[in-house]
């Protein structure tokens, strides 16, 4: 595309999220000017002007109430039919099966499904996710385009060295905002009653005091389940990561498909325990990781407890440092930012051109 070629990408900033800023910043380095949809929308001359829109997370609702909620919905159906009116060509990146958040799940299906139907191009960052449309949407196999989600690396800082020789305990982790739908109680239910050599260490900053005192009351009389409510700044990710083995992420399937987590615990060189999504069916090599599956709450608990204990058990006190190694070495090659943001302009420019077939991009 040529220089300085303006596009709406939006979110075109979010507070903490480094998946907009790695996105972004590719997308400049290629000549791309992007703008929210709100900047776009405020100056009428740009936005008329512009004839690609690439949205994300456009289906989710923000509100404090059901009525404020309700407005949000009204608002996003107003901005498409702004850019279909336009005549813009509209990317939709798929992240989730619908958005984690409870509540309001009927207008947040609404929205998804106008987006599964009316967008030019949706981009799926992994393979299942293709499966995934086909199954349950009908429509056309062309409009959907895979690209990979990019990696962490070097984005919170250099990878600190981590010597340390496993000696029998295990050392796990879990990190980030604590909301009820991250299943906290179901992980910390799966590790009651297996061997006090497997430590739970769940640190970040709890969506409200009530819920923290819940999960204080569900981890009693359990000394190797440790709580630290304080939020997790990025300038400490590269040093908290390398003082656990592994990292725990007990993700709902029901409505997951992609974890940035998971990509950024490889670009640290830590492994994960996880439910068998997307992103970690597409890593070639699985014997580095310790993946699961489950039907129903009750089978998540013993599957995840399952898989913690074949962590446990592993008898190379060197299996984790290397299975970081080996994880990080795939990502690096495989989810390069700059891959990524040549396939995004790849894209931009077939959906301007004669060439509707994405399918080998």
């Amino acid at each position: 595309m040529g220089k300085a070629t303006k596009i709406i990408f939006d979110p075109v900033f979010m507070s903490g999220n480094k998946y907009v800023e790695i996105m972004v910043a590719g997308l400049k380095e290629r000549g791309i000017e992007p703008f929210s949809l709100g900047q776009a929308m405020r100056k009428p001359a740009l936005f008329l002007s512009i004839k690609i829109a690439h949205v994300n997370w456009f289906e989710g609702l923000i509100g404090k109430n059901s009525l404020s909620l309700f407005i949000y919905f009204l608002r996003q159906l107003l901005k498409f039919s702004a850019l279909k009116l336009t005549g813009k060509k509209i990317i939709w990146t798929l992240h989730n099966k619908k958005p984690h958040e409870e509540g309001f799940q009927t207008f947040k299906q609404l929205l998804f499904n106008m987006m599964v139907r009316q967008s030019d191009v949706i981009v799926v960052h992994n393979k299942a996710s293709i499966t995934w449309l086909e199954e349950n949407y009908n429509i056309a196999r062309k409009k959907i385009v895979f690209v990979p989600h990019p990696n962490y690396i070097g984005v919170y800082g250099p990878i600190l060295e981590n010597n340390s020789v496993r000696k029998g305990e295990l050392r796990l982790l879990f990190f980030g905002a604590i909301k009820p739908y991250k299943n906290i109680e179901l992980l910390i239910e799966s590790i009651r009653g297996i061997p006090e050599k497997v430590s739970l260490t769940i640190i970040g900053e709890p969506s409200s005091t009530e819920y923290a005192n819940k999960l204080t009351k569900c981890a009693e009389k359990m000394p190797n389940v440790h709580f630290r409510y304080e939020f997790v700044s990025n300038d400490s990710l590269n040093e908290l990561l390398p003082l656990y083995d592994i990292l725990v992420l007990p993700y709902n399937i029901q409505s997951s498909l992609n974890s940035g987590t998971v990509l950024l615990a490889f670009s640290y060189q830590r492994t994960v325990i996880c439910p068998r999504i997307g992103t970690l069916a597409d890593v070639p090599e699985e014997g580095w990781f310790f993946s699961y599956e489950y039907n129903s709450p009750e089978e998540h608990i013993v599957s995840l407890r399952n898989a913690i204990m074949e962590a446990f058990k592993k008898e190379d006190p060197h299996f984790f440092k290397q299975a970081g190694v080996e994880l990080y070495q795939q990502v690096r090659k495989l989810n390069d930012p700059k891959l990524i943001s040549g396939k995004l302009v790849h894209i931009y420019e077939n959906l301007l051109g004669e060439n509707k077939n994405y399918r080998d991009i």
